[in-house]
């Protein structure tokens, strides 16, 4: 693996540095070097979405709930029936009897829906965000996407944290009644740990515009600055 950075490494590198200098020396690009061919880029959009992606990496997330917190949470929580066993009570006479175990499915659902509602949280912080968001609404305006207001900034959301919902992106379920993965692979994500694309066809025609918009800002970048050597 080469240690030079991308040009994607260098945009990012800039966008967060203290030093801004231009650089008379042809052959030395610096930190305002990168960001004035950012400037230069056609594709605002990229741009943009770039910055909100470099800010989220930088972003402290909420720490995910361990198998010990979750097993905590499962014995707060109403036991669940699990089949039905023979037990004798106290007058002696064997009886048929509810069998209960902590719901550890449940709790391991109730944590990630915590966890995911934390980072959406954060994300609602990012200083990124307004710019973003007016841009894909005046992209989903075009495109008379129905409910837009709700549907972009749900695809945002889902861009920049992509983890299934069900299983927090662990890909499979807990081991009934314990906080250990199985080997049976989540209904949510069918084992592949992303979740589903929100709001059906526009939600994913809007990613595919997002996923666009990176590749072009990516691309203008490196012409811009390969035309600053």
């Amino acid at each position: 693996m080469s240690d030079t950075p991308t040009t994607e490494e260098k945009y990012l590198s800039a966008i967060h540095s203290s030093n801004l200098r231009m650089e008379a020396d042809a052959e030395r690009r610096s930190n305002a070097d990168v960001l004035v061919a950012a400037g230069w880029s056609a594709s605002r959009v990229g741009m943009a979405l770039l910055r909100l992606h470099s800010e989220w990496d930088a972003a402290a997330k909420p720490v995910r709930p361990t198998q010990q917190a979750i097993r905590l949470l499962a014995e707060t929580m109403p036991r669940i029936e699990k089949g039905r066993v023979t037990k004798k009570g106290k007058d002696g006479v064997m009886t048929r009897q509810a069998n209960t175990v902590v719901d550890i499915a449940g709790a391991t659902r109730l944590a990630g829906q915590w966890h995911l509602s934390e980072l959406y949280k954060l994300i609602d912080k990012l200083g990124m965000l307004p710019d973003v968001r007016r841009e894909l609404l005046r992209q989903a305006g075009k495109w008379r996407i129905a409910n837009a207001p709700e549907v972009v900034p749900s695809v945002i959301k889902y861009w920049l944290e992509q983890n299934c919902s069900v299983c927090s992106g662990l890909k499979f379920k807990p081991v009934s009644g314990t906080p250990t993965l199985s080997n049976r692979q989540c209904h949510g994500c069918h084992g592949s740990g992303v979740g589903a694309v929100p709001h059906g066809q526009d939600g994913k025609r809007l990613c595919n515009y997002i996923d666009d918009c990176v590749m072009w800002a990516r691309q203008s970048l490196r012409s811009r600055l390969r035309n600053t050597k």
